[in-house]
């Protein structure tokens, strides 16, 4: 079974219209069935994705995906168009037909997500996997509704005077073996699936009552610094949702720092400005995580009114060892101070 995905093809559709889509869409048919056999199948299983099947070698699959490398000539047209495919052996499927359907489009995604314009194998394990990544998505899931995770808190000290100045707070997945499954696995899940929301919410909460309750203890000066991804970032509630806190915990808002990365200041740099005028108007301060990894423009780092920006563990790990590393991590340093935002170093262990 072979499943060719029509790259892009939305945005024909968008530019040119559904007319021109279909007429394209019918180009192509044409080309397939005068370049396959007739012992084979062909059909169109979605909107912008063929699928041909029957007795068919790698060698023949690179020849029907090479018909795509020509222009299709549609009305006034000449569109070059780009293919992802994925393909399988039918006895490393599931033995029904939508069950092997379900199975080669696991590897098309894949292939989208990690090989686009390529072609690439179905194999057994990609089922596990996603089987894998459904179970943990469902356990997760159950782990925000049931207070299951668990927030950690990171201390961050001033090196001049020793003392710790504040936190970062860290959500961890505690297993009843003692283990934890790593953020690594679990944030992205989150993100993927939505529940990167919810997953906020628990830790902007638990990290807001124990700021509350270190402040009564007379920790009144320890700030919290919470990490925020992107669709968190760009969610309309959160403004809202860090004001509520705020005021149910008896919180300055000076105390508060919402930290993101790079890449999210610099996926809508305008949008994330209006955010953050928002942010500052409650007194809440930003921090930017992860600084030198990316590919950040330097006006907008002026424009973004950061307070703190943070060296990456990468560059801190091997300071010692390696100079450009070091050299970086001082420009940071310099770049910081001139701008007069504060820089904090992450990885730092004693």
């Amino acid at each position: 079974v072979l499943l060719i995905d029509i790259d892009h093809f939305s945005q024909i559709n968008d530019a040119l219209g559904h007319l021109i889509g279909d007429q394209l869409l019918q180009s192509i048919v044409q080309r397939v069935k005068s370049s396959i056999k007739e012992t084979l199948i062909l059909a169109r299983v979605a909107i912008d994705v063929f699928a041909l099947a029957g007795p068919i070698s790698e060698e023949e699959i690179r020849h029907i995906l090479n018909i795509f490398t020509q222009p299709f000539s549609v009305a006034s047209h000449r569109l070059r168009i780009h293919v992802t495919a994925a393909a399988a052996n039918i006895w490393d499927t599931d033995p029904s037909g939508i069950g092997c359907l379900k199975d080669v489009t696991i590897a098309l995604n894949q292939a989208k997500k990690f090989n686009r314009g390529d072609l690439l194998w179905y194999s057994p394990a990609m089922s596990r996997a996603s089987k894998q990544r459904l179970d943990l998505l469902h356990d997760l899931d159950n782990a925000i509704k049931n207070e299951q995770l668990t927030v950690f808190y990171q201390p961050q000290i001033n090196l001049v005077t020793g003392y710790v100045i504040g936190v970062e707070a860290l959500v961890r997945w505690p297993q009843p073996d003692g283990g934890f499954i790593p953020p690594d696995q679990f944030i992205p899940l989150a993100e993927q699936s939505g529940l990167i929301i919810e997953l906020g919410t628990l830790v902007l909460e638990t990290a807001c009552k124990q700021l509350n309750t270190w402040r009564k203890e007379g920790l009144d000066d320890l700030s919290m610094a919470l990490n925020v991804s992107m669709i968190q970032f760009n969610h309309p509630g959160l403004i809202n949702q860090l004001s509520s806190a705020i005021q149910r915990y008896d919180i300055p808002a000076g105390l508060l720092e919402v930290e993101i990365t790079e890449s999210v200041a610099m996926q809508n740099p305008e949008a994330v400005i209006h955010t953050i005028e928002q942010l500052k108007k409650l007194g809440i301060k930003l921090a930017i995580d992860d600084f030198g990894t990316g590919f950040s423009s330097l006006a907008y780092l002026q424009k973004l009114k950061a307070d703190r920006l943070k060296i990456d563990r990468a560059f801190v790990r091997n300071m010692a060892l390696n100079n450009s590393d070091s050299s970086i991590a001082e420009m940071v340093i310099n770049l910081g101070h001139k701008l007069g935002i504060s820089v904090i170093a992450e990885g730092v262990e004693f």
